[in-house]
């Protein structure tokens, strides 16, 4: 038998690992081999075991060298399998460990780890192994560029290159620059955080990786507060790294400035250019340009001749000895100026007229006597006057229309007299030139005033004023108004002043006014009222109405021109889309009250209103207008014929009237019937009655309406039996009614006379028998022509009582008259030369007309002639009365003249023969003959033996020019001098008429000519006394003859001239021929026997 026994061992692969490197210490970047050894020292063989490496952060695997048993896994890193390794058996793997460039700044301890595990992951065992790193950054500071020198003023600039040679990062590194006190930082570049104070800057770099750099610029401006030399100034950059404070780096950077001052020094002169006498201003400016201050320097200024210092800046002193002008500049900075330094110079005047030009010598000088620069600076002055004005408004402040006064202030500030001045001021818009003082006048073209003034001396003044007025009309609102006023001198030269404002406001104002003509009136009457509507403000109102409230009883008469009546609401209304500032409209508004008012006092108020957009609106009412309405009685009483006979019957007409306005109610009238006289006949109707007690006739009306009227008649016997002589009969009648206590009272009388009276009256007519035409004088009296018929109509009335007696009425014709015939069977009396009719009995109050022609006899004496007619009643009652007319007659003189030859030879004899005829419708008896006869005596007398002269000196004697040029100067004489006299004594010219009659009454006519005659006689002769050449003559008688000769011809001509302008020239045919003789026959008459 055998047995068996189990033995269970259990073997199992006993695996461990070694990792191991020659170096422990490593660098970043460096690269380091690392060993594994893989042992199986178990008692079973290892199979398909998974070997894992891993590497901290910072290493890098790479370069792995495995054995032919092992393979890596697909798709992972670092892992291997190794398929067997037998009992006892080692397997070693190798593999570089790279370690990264840039580690943190720091001790740092990278591993490598390594896992065996089963392949479910199960770990078996696992090594590691750990590398001590150090890291550190390494900061290197250099100069990119620099600026090496400079000038104050100058910018100068750096650049810095900071680099990172380590193999750690710099973090927050801090570059900080300090800036010498002269500079300052102008920029900075190369990184966002940058931070300036006063002389520092400083960059804060965030981090600076290993390898790499920054460039970082600085700019900075010299100052210029430098003495001259050269000067250098440092900058000092430090760098500090924050993870290593005991590492800075610090570097210099070193510039030269080079300073020097360069100096200067100008002037202007404000005005440049002058008047003698005016003031102008040197102003001097020193500066240094350079790039270093100057020091302390002397301003020296020459003042040229003409020029008087008047005033000086701060620090100017003036050189008593030399007249230089001083100042000390302590210290001129570079690039700047000093304080502006000025002296106020007054130019001496009067200077000889012209232009001159004076040179201001200008000079820098240091403290040890060297002139750093020089300069001139040039016045021009001219001595020529200069005109100034300025402008004043006396009203700042004004209203549209207002007045507005200017004051202008000229002088002459210049350095001679100004020969002319013109002062000129332009109006402003919407003003109106009304006056000035100093013979200003307004330009309208331009609207410029303008003054002219002459000889303005140097340094005088004087004052103008000028008065506007502004337009009615503005804008709304307020409105400047500018005025701006200038003077020119002879030299041409204008200057304008200041210019100054008046302040216009302007607001519109309504106004309006409603009133009548009247304060009282009367019902039916017509008035005129007067509304005026406007706009009395300074601006123009918009959509203008204005309305009138009738009261009842007043209406307007006819439509109102523009305005619309509202008879409903009795307005009146007017609307105007725009009125203008002064806008005032007046209407005149016919109107009448009504004709029938109740009885009493009425007050008629018109109210009224005006408004506008925008503006208020204006009420009111006019003045009450009294209206008396009341009845008016008018009370008449006529008797229908005025006179009466005992016995007989008169009637009365009786009228009431109603002129009132207003109805009178229960009128009554009242007719008294006077002593002896009986009422036959009264007014009709039942109100009639007859009071028989107190004799009273009373007529009553209901009511007698306004404007109407009515009337009665009453028929009164009058007294049989009355004594002898006149009556008047006086009948009263009285109205009154209800309606007014007044009593209105009228009387009527009628004469009865118990005596007869006959009354007569004549009529004449005279007419020619042909033409059968009156004709009357403008004296008032009858006039009347030979041959003539004249008729006679006589009126006969009785007024009297009744002439029982037979009447005849006789008409007496005046001699030169012979009858005619008469009308109602009138008989001629041809032996008295007179026409009766037989009128029988008459009546009381008969009227009669009777009528009778006669015809003048054809011839009458010269003059005037009174006729009287005389007409006579016979009877019971006799009267008479006349009636005169003038006959007015004058004789007709024609006078012809003939003469025997019409040719004559020297020697012979020539016959005159005067012919004249007397004719019209008077005598001649008392014609003058001795002016006839003197005619024909002066013609048989003067002219043969003047003809005979006149004949014989023309046929032994040359007509010497000398006395043709006499006889025409005395016709040019006498004729001038014949006007004159006409002319003076015109109004005692005589008519045609008279100078073709030559009536010996007129005895003037021939005193007249007779003056005419000698007046130019003693002129001429006392004219020609004085007449150079002349009046050496005068003794001779051929001068004697032509001055009389054109005596005549003058005086003649003058006639007709005078007569022609008088009269038509067929009124002048005889006329001027007997003046013409008369003249001619005087003149020559005189010349004949002076000539003797």
């Amino acid at each position: 038998m055998t047995q068996s026994a189990v033995l269970f061992v259990d073997a199992q692969p006993g695996l461990t690992l070694e990792l191991s490197s020659p170096e422990s210490v490593v660098s970043p970047g460096s690269g380091h081999e690392v060993r594994l050894n893989y042992k199986n020292t178990g008692g079973a063989h290892a199979y398909n075991k998974i070997i894992r490496v891993q590497a901290s952060e910072g290493i890098t695997l790479e370069n792995t060298t495995i054995d032919t048993t092992v393979t890596a896994l697909a798709g992972e890193d670092e892992a291997f399998q190794v398929n067997e390794l037998i009992v006892g058996a080692a397997l070693e793997l190798r593999f570089r460990a790279r370690f990264d460039r840039v580690f943190e700044a720091g001790q740092h301890c990278p591993t490598v780890r390594v896992r065996v595990e089963d392949p479910d992951g199960t770990l078996l065992t696992e090594e590691e192994l750990t590398f001590d790193l150090q890291a550190a950054p390494e900061l290197e500071v250099s100069f990119d560029s620099i600026t090496a020198g400079g000038k104050p003023g100058e910018r100068i600039k750096a650049r810095l290159k900071i680099s990172n040679a380590g193999n750690a990062p710099a973090n927050d590194v801090l570059v900080h620059a300090s800036i010498p006190e002269s500079c300052r930082i102008v920029s900075m570049s190369g990184d966002d955080n940058t931070d300036v104070d006063n002389q520092a800057g400083s960059w804060a770099l965030s981090c600076l990786e290993p390898d790499c750099s920054t460039v970082l610029g600085i700019a900075l401006e010299v100052g210029d507060d430098y003495a001259s030399g050269v000067h250098s100034i440092e900058t000092l950059f430090s760098v500090v790294d924050a993870s290593m404070q005991e590492h800075e780096i610090s570097r210099t950077w070193a510039t030269q400035i080079t300073a020097e001052a360069e100096l200067a020094v100008t002037g202007r002169i404000e005005p440049e250019q002058v008047n003698a006498g005016e003031v102008t201003r040197l102003y001097l400016n020193c500066s240094n340009q350079g790039d270093a201050n100057s020091g302390e320097l002397f301003l020296i200024v020459s003042v040229p001749a003409h020029c008087r210092i008047s005033q000086l800046s701060n620090g100017g002193v003036i050189d008593r000895e030399t007249g230089k002008l001083c100042w000390t500049l302590v210290n001129v900075a570079a690039q700047s100026e000093a304080p502006e330094k000025w002296v106020e110079i007054t130019v001496d005047s009067p200077l000889e007229r012209g232009e001159h030009t004076f040179a201001f010598e200008v000079m820098l000088q240091s403290t040890h006597g060297r002139a750093e620069c020089k300069g001139n600076v040039p016045l021009n002055v001219l001595a020529m006057p200069r005109g100034e004005v300025a402008i004043r408004a006396r009203q700042p402040n004004g209203v549209p229309g207002q007045e507005l006064v200017y004051t202008l202030q000229y002088s002459n500030q210049g350095g001679a007299t100004a020969e002319t001045m013109r002062v000129v001021m332009a109006l402003p818009e919407r003003c109106r030139f009304l006056s000035a003082t100093g013979q200003g006048s307004c330009d309208p073209d331009n609207s410029e005033v303008a003054w002219s003034l002459d000889n303005v001396t140097a340094g005088s003044e004087g004052e103008l004023t000028l008065k506007v007025i502004l337009d009615s009309e503005f804008p709304p609102g307020i409105t400047e108004i500018t005025c701006v006023a200038g003077v020119s001198d002879d030299c041409g030269i204008h200057r304008a002043s200041n210019e100054v404002s008046t302040f216009v406001e302007a607001t519109p104002l309504l106004t309006a006014a409603v009133s009548a003509k009247s304060d009282c009136a009367k019902p039916g009457e017509t008035i005129v009222v007067r509304a005026r509507a406007g706009v009395e403000g300074h601006a123009a109102a918009n959509k203008l109405k204005f309305q009138m409230v009738y009261p009842k009883g007043l209406s307007p008469i006819d439509e109102v021109e523009n305005a619309s009546w509202n008879k409903r609401k009795r307005t009146l209304t007017w609307q105007l889309d725009s009125a203008s500032p002064g806008y005032m409209q007046e209407f005149l508004i016919p109107s009448k009250f009504e004709d029938v008012l109740p009885a009493g006092t009425h007050l008629f108020e018109i109210p009224f209103q005006i408004s506008s957009a925008g503006a208020e609106a204006v009420d009111g009412s006019s003045d009450p207008i009294r209206v008396e309405a009341a009845p008016e009685l008018a009370l008449s009483i006529n008797a229908l014929k005025p006179d009466g006979a005992p016995g007989k019957s008169a009637e009365f007409s009786v009228t009431l009237d109603n002129s009132g306005n207003a109805d009178a109610t229960r009128p009554t009238v009242a007719i008294e019937v006077p002593d002896g006289a009986e009422a036959l006949w009264g007014p009709g109707g039942a109100a009639d009655i007859m009071d028989r007690t107190t004799g009273t006739i009373y007529w009553r009306l209901d009511t007698l309406p306004a404007g109407e009227s009515a009337q009665t008649s009453v028929t009164l016997g009058l007294p049989a039996t009355i004594d002898e002589g006149t009556l008047e009969l006086i009948v009263k009648a009285l109205a009154g009614c209800d309606d007014n206590d007044r009593q209105h009272e009228s009387t009527a009388t009628i004469t009865i006379d118990t005596t007869p009276h006959l009354n007569l009256q004549i009529e004449t007519v005279i007419s020619d028998v042909a033409a059968m035409a009156g004709s009357d004088c403008n004296d008032g009296a009858i006039h009347a022509a030979p041959a003539q018929v004249v008729t006679y109509t006589i009126h006969l009335t009785n007024s009297g009582i009744d002439l029982e007696t037979p009447t005849v009425l006789r008409l007496e014709l005046p001699a030169k008259m012979s009858g005619l015939s008469a009308s109602d069977n009138g008989q001629l009396d041809a032996d008295e030369n007179s026409w009766i009719w037989e009128l029988g009995s008459l009546e009381h109050g008969i009227e009669r007309s009777l009528s009778a022609s006669a015809r003048l006899d054809d011839e009458f004496v010269d003059g005037v002639t009174s006729l009287t007619a005389r007409a006579i009643t016979e009877g019971s009652f006799e009267t008479e009365i006349e009636h005169n007319i003038t006959v007015a007659v004058a004789p007709e003189l024609q006078l012809e003249v003939r003469a025997s030859e019409t040719d004559l030879q020297a020697g012979e004899s020539l016959t005159l023969t005067a012919h004249y005829e007397i004719g019209g419708n008077a005598d001649a008896a008392n014609l003058e003959l001795s002016m006839l006869i003197l005619f024909v005596l002066l013609v048989s007398l003067t002219i043969p033996s003047l003809q005979k002269q006149m004949l014989a000196r023309a046929a032994t004697k040359d007509a010497r020019p000398a006395y043709i040029w006499t006889a025409a100067y005395s016709t040019l004489l006498s004729f001038i001098v014949g006007l004159i006299i006409i002319y003076i004594f015109g109004t005692f010219a005589p008519d045609p008429a008279t100078l073709v009659t030559l009536p010996a009454t007129r005895l003037w006519i021939y005193s007249f000519i007779a003056l005419f005659s000698i007046i130019p006689l003693f002129i001429l002769y006392f004219v020609s006394l004085i007449v150079p050449g002349l009046n050496q003559r005068l003794h001779d008688r051929e001068t004697l003859s032509a001055l009389l000769g054109g005596l005549g011809l003058g005086s003649f001509l003058s006639l007709v001239m005078f007569y022609i302008l008088k009269f038509s020239p067929a009124d002048l045919i005889h006329p001027l021929i007997t003046v013409a003789i008369f003249a001619y026959l005087l003149s020559t008459w005189i010349g004949y026997y002076l000539s003797l």
